[in-house]
């Protein structure tokens, strides 16, 4: 018959050996869906005007959804091998090919009201237009609390905030 203390023991032992096992699937599963060096999460935009979003990585699995505007900012969450599982500003997920997704850095504007395109990256510099809800923009430069953007003719600074298609605080150019 075994002392309380020593099932204690072994039960702690066999409870962090699982753990470790645990914590080693895990690394081992995040490795899997990694097929390049890029970070993830990170936003890209749609290349077609048509893209098929799959509910797994490959051409066999199902179509959860039809994307049909080009220039959508989209996020990726995983890869695997020429697939990227992405999610759109509606939260919702599928696997798309790579060939279907474009490095441009793309925004759609946030909100319900107009959004005001500045001549600066400053609130009281001069209005250049109003841009719609829903709008999809061109990205060209973020210093992580305005955005230059093209849209419909226009060049101008929105403020990050406005945006889906860029992360709070990023800087790029």
């Amino acid at each position: 018959m075994q002392k309380p203390f020593t099932r204690l023991l072994l039960l702690l032992t066999t409870f962090s050996m699982a753990l470790g096992m645990a914590s080693a699937f895990a690394q081992t599963e995040k490795e899997a869906f990694r097929s390049t060096n890029y970070p993830l999460p990170r936003f890209v935009s749609l290349g077609s005007d048509e893209v098929f979003s799959r509910t797994g990585p490959g051409k066999l699995y199902p179509v959860r959804y039809a994307y049909k505007r080009k220039s959508l900012p989209v996020e990726i969450i995983l890869e695997y091998e020429g697939w990227r599982k992405i999610r759109d500003f509606d939260g919702d997920e599928g696997w798309v090919h790579t060939s279907m997704v474009s490095g441009n850095r793309t925004a759609l504007v946030k909100g319900t009201e107009n959004v005001t395109l500045h001549r600066s990256p400053n609130a009281d510099s001069r209005k250049s237009a109003y841009i719609e809800p829903q709008n999809i923009v061109n990205i060209e430069e973020c210093n992580g609390q305005w955005c230059e953007v093209n849209a419909a003719g226009y060049t101008g600074w929105i403020e990050q905030k406005y945006l889906w298609g860029v992360y709070e605080s990023e800087k790029f150019d």
